[in-house]
């Protein structure tokens, strides 16, 4: 009986002792989560602020990937890698845009040598006179295509450099009415002789806008040149200026073309 007893009493030391050992292994374990948990975390941060910076632009942001292991390190390294493509990428395409401007420059450069040139006789020729009024035709026909040819390449020039942002932009107070009146009326009498009626709506208030006024003039010259150049016979060209009532030195500037309705419509 006193036998039975004391191994009752060891059996119940034996599983005090095992659950104690239960309890630190499972606290243990619980530690070894806790840790795994907040390293997971971190990590994911530090890819996501990779994630971030790339989204935002910033190429020159490195993912630290010395404290990252395993997959999330090979994450990060594939967002470093990415980051120097896109890098790379923008370095050529901003690259093959200097190089097209550059191009663009040497060409007009070339061709405004020779035009130059042309235009200078055909002034001088128009001071001697004619034979044949055929002859003065073609001298006038010279005369037009040069300067259509001197305002294509300004053009172009124009162009390239507002396509790599280096185009100078003078803005100083502008009204929108006078500008608009004095396009109407150099392409008054262009577009009346191609059946095209021109209706110009000034503002009631003179709308002073900050601009360039010959940036701004050249936007004004397009549309009609257009209007000059696409619409049918019998089209009426409407151009309004217009103010914002709720804001100062707001406005637009409207332009509509409206084809003559066939034969037969109501």
């Amino acid at each position: 009986h006193l036998l039975s007893r004391r191994q009752r009493q060891m059996c119940i030391r034996d599983r005090a002792t095992m659950d104690g050992s239960a309890v630190l292994v499972w606290g243990g374990l619980k530690v070894l989560e806790g840790i795994l948990v907040i390293y997971v975390i971190l990590a994911m941060k530090e890819i996501r602020a990779g994630g971030d910076q790339l989204a935002a632009g910033n190429l020159d942001y490195q993912v630290p990937t010395n404290r990252l292991y395993g997959e999330f390190r090979k994450h990060g390294e594939n967002l470093n890698n990415l980051r120097g493509g896109i890098q790379h990428a923008v370095e050529e395409q901003m690259k093959s845009e200097r190089m097209k401007t550059e191009l663009i420059t040497n060409v007009s450069h070339d061709i405004k040598t020779p035009l130059t040139s042309i235009v200078s006789y055909v002034d001088l020729l128009k001071k001697e006179p004619m034979p044949t009024d055929q002859a003065k035709e073609y001298l006038d026909v010279l005369d037009r295509q040069a300067a259509r040819l001197k305002k294509l390449i300004e053009d172009l020039v124009e162009a390239s450099k507002a396509s790599t942002g280096s185009l100078t932009v003078n803005f100083q107070p502008t009204d929108v009415n006078v500008l608009l009146s004095q396009s109407a009326g150099e392409y008054q009498e262009k577009l009346a002789a191609r059946d095209l009626t021109l209706i110009l709506t000034p503002a009631e208030e003179a709308p002073m806008i900050s601009a360039d006024g010959q940036l701004l003039w050249r936007v004004f010259e397009n549309l009609l040149s257009n209007a000059l150049k696409y619409a049918m016979p019998g089209t009426r060209v409407y151009l309004r200026a217009t103010t914002n009532p709720g804001g100062v030195g707001h406005g637009w500037v409207k332009a509509r073309f409206i084809t003559p309705a066939p034969p037969g419509t109501p």
